[in-house]
């Protein structure tokens, strides 16, 4: 929209003060959807529940639910319980149950990865010090690993999705009643899929705190693990070598995640904080979200919070205290501009706080002010979904890998499989 407007000593005035207020309105703005990282005052009470598809839930279990995991296909979730039990199932009655299977470990189980490439192989990670592969289609333990006495906790494992590898976060036993403070020390040992067999250690340091989490790349170049003293560190997987780190949290990490397009990285924090971290700008960080609602310390005794991202990256999916658990949608902020231009007679001399070009229209000098009218797209911060309430603490979460399903495990003891609109 274009004025053409005459110039007079008040006109001038109020032009000036107009402008320098829609700057300073402008900046503002820019400010809290940007500069702050959208650290809105929304309540997550506030989201709507999820509109739901259908929705199936699993009662196979005897003891609260520690883990589960959809596999590479979709087509099978594996779910652990505290009381040492993972049960292969399926919730789509199209597919074969052949591969239903229940395992008994005699340990707490703490980890549980998919094989990346054939979908066959589940990884069980104990808190004995114990690591099975399990063949889904062969229905048995095809390798019986061990880590060394000193690290029995094996919090995560996590196979490559390029190489036949995958890496075991272990630790050894601290003193405590949470779950952080039971933790002692890390080690992270790399393992070969096709001898079975330890290959190498990843460097840490001496006596460093025990690694929670554990991501790959998409080209399984890349580890990052997370640590209970708040610190994310990366490896060069094929030197064997960290390459970077930083300190992210003031407390335990307990999930951490790569980006959908891997320039950033999330962490979520014991404390319930959630930050996205830039990959490009190291210790910069895109956006965060407080969820200590949902992951306050005394619902940390009974859990190991975690977080998962849908196959697009635009959902957010994060254990909960509660009796549900709530789903942050998409975060990159977006700015896009529309300017309004305003054509006034020429001012000398007055500095006018917009973009400015001068032109020579019909032989009159004026002046084109452009304002920028910023369209701030925060995907994310303001929208937000909660999951249908279960009957107790939703202890673990996982997204179908490449349909908008997700699974959630609870303290109830039931797995339930929710397909969203």
């Amino acid at each position: 929209m274009t004025f053409a407007l005459k110039h007079s000593s008040l006109f001038d005035n109020l032009l000036v003060k107009s402008l320098s207020l829609i700057a300073l309105l402008l900046e503002r703005r820019l400010r809290c959807g940007i500069l702050e990282n959208g650290r809105e005052g929304h309540v997550e009470d506030e989201f709507p529940e999820v509109k739901v598809d259908f929705q199936e839930t699993f009662l196979g279990h005897t003891s609260p639910i520690s883990r589960c995991r959809f596999s590479a296909s979709g087509n099978n979730i594996a779910s652990a319980s505290l009381d040492g039990t993972v049960r292969i199932w399926t919730y789509d009655s199209s597919t074969p149950a052949s591969r239903n299977a229940t395992i008994y470990c005699g340990a707490e189980i703490m980890s549980l990865d998919w094989e990346s490439k054939s979908d066959r192989l589940l990884l069980i990670g104990t808190a004995d010090g114990g690591i099975k592969a399990w063949n889904v289609d062969a229905k048995r333990v095809v390798c019986d690993l061990s880590t060394t006495e000193a690290f029995p906790s094996v919090l995560d494992l996590k196979c490559s999705p390029v190489e036949p590898i995958f890496v075991s976060a272990a630790a050894s036993r601290g003193h405590g009643s949470s779950y952080i403070d039971k933790l002692g020390f890390a080690s992270l040992t790399v393992w070969n899929m096709k001898m079975w067999k330890a290959v190498t250690v990843l460097p840490l340091g001496k006596d460093p705190p025990a690694i929670t989490s554990l991501c790959f790349n998409h080209n399984g170049k890349i580890l990052a693990a997370s640590a209970t003293d708040g610190m994310i560190h990366m490896f060069d997987m094929a030197a064997g070598l960290q390459i970077t780190g930083w300190p992210a949290h003031d407390s335990a990490i307990n999930s951490i995640l790569f980006g959908p397009d891997e320039t950033s990285i999330f962490s979520l924090g014991s404390d319930g904080k959630i930050f996205e971290w830039s990959l490009q700008n190291q210790g910069h960080v895109l956006w965060s979200r407080n969820c200590s609602r949902f992951c306050d310390p005394e619902s940390s005794k009974i859990c190991r919070h975690e977080m998962a991202l849908d196959a697009n990256g635009r959902r957010l999916l994060v254990t909960s205290g509660l009796v549900r658990a709530p789903i942050f949608q998409s975060y990159k902020s977006r700015l896009e501009a529309m300017p309004v231009i305003l054509v006034v007679w020429n001012i000398p001399g007055r500095k006018i706080p917009a973009c400015q070009v001068n032109v020579d229209t019909g032989g009159a000098p004026v002046l084109i002010v452009v304002i920028v009218v910023l369209s701030l797209q925060v995907r994310g911060h303001r929208n937000g979904l909660r999951t249908l309430p279960q009957s107790a603490a939703i202890t673990t979460v996982d997204w179908h890998p490449t349909l908008p399903i997700f699974v959630t495990g609870s303290a109830d003891n039931s797995v339930r499989v929710t397909s969203i609109l």
